[in-house]
């Protein structure tokens, strides 16, 4: 069973199925109903921003192929369930929705709790939390935003803390492996390093900020612990960490315990310059990425991103 950074495929289901009630043609849980139940990738392409449609109509037969293959392995939401053996089991309250494995032992609860329709604009809020047990409770806020185009409800952004833009080239460059869409990546893995860094300080506020990047992944069979924090996939090791064609280099400056505050410095340099980036990236304690297209280690003195 993946913990709550599993929740994204899950609560997307979740949403349309509280919402099925509800549904008729041309409507945002209609929408979301279809995207969660599809079998085979065309029925999701559809509810993706015409840019992205754009986009993957200007690939080759080939790339398109192969982008298919990676979203359907992102999105195709029932398969996904099955895999993991979990079931969904709605509670009499209509809001709520346990998910429980297959033997019925009960994992995490699901609950919307706001949704909002505006003319075109359709947003909703959803609170996931993993109940491993009774003493370790996590609990997560999502959001799913979508838009009327062309006739069809598209979903426009999804995600935790800061929402993934479904109309930005970063969310095709999750798939698509060229030098630029690679950078995409590359800042996206930053953001997510900066937001679990900042969570594993929270969570451990002895340790503070941890001396390596590799602390913050771990098998998840175990428990969490400062050495297996599990907020990052099992095998992102190493210092460099290799990930989206990038070497990312993590220096602990001062951990920020005792009420001192807490320092490091990511950089992020292409494995081939020019072939799997474009640009060297940097990050540290402020969160603020910043970039240079020259053949160097970025540093706090390069621009913003």
């Amino acid at each position: 069973m993946k913990t709550i950074r599993y929740w994204p495929h899950v609560v997307i289901f979740v949403f349309c199925s509280c919402m099925a009630g509800w549904s008729q043609a041309s409507t945002p849980e209609a929408a979301l109903e279809e995207i969660a139940t599809a079998t085979k990738v065309g029925d999701i392409e559809k509810h993706f921003p015409a840019k992205i449609l754009k986009m993957i109509d200007d690939l080759s037969p080939k790339e398109k192929t192969e982008l298919r293959q990676e979203l359907a392995k992102e999105f195709l939401i029932g398969e996904h369930l099955k895999q993991e053996g979990l079931q969904l089991r709605k509670t009499g309250d209509g809001h709520t929705w346990e998910v429980v494995k297959d033997d019925g032992d009960l994992k995490g609860t699901i609950v919307v709790k706001k949704s909002f329709v505006s003319g075109i604009d359709a947003l909703v809020i959803l609170q996931a939390t993993d109940r491993k047990n009774e003493d370790k409770d996590r609990s997560m806020s999502f959001t799913i935003s979508m838009s009327l185009e062309d006739g069809e409800w598209r979903v426009t952004g999804f995600g935790e803390f800061r929402e993934l833009d479904f109309e930005s080239e970063e969310f095709l460059g999750r798939f698509r492996p060229n030098p630029r869409n690679a950078d995409a990546g590359a800042a996206s893995f930053l953001r997510t390093l900066t937001t679990d860094l900042i969570t594993y300080a929270s969570t451990y506020p002895t340790v503070g900020f941890p001396a390596s990047i590799e602390v913050l992944s771990g098998e998840q069979s175990s428990e969490s612990s400062p050495d297996h924090a599990k907020l990052l996939p099992p095998g992102v090791t190493g210092n460099p960490v290799i990930r989206e064609g990038f070497e990312f280099h993590y220096q602990l400056i001062d951990a920020g315990v005792n009420g001192k505050e807490g320092k490091y410095r990511i950089t992020a340099r292409p494995v081939e310059f020019g072939k799997s980036g474009t640009m060297n990236l940097f990050i540290d304690e402020s969160a603020v990425i910043r970039f240079t297209k020259e053949n160097r280690e970025a540093n706090e003195n390069d621009p913003p991103l």
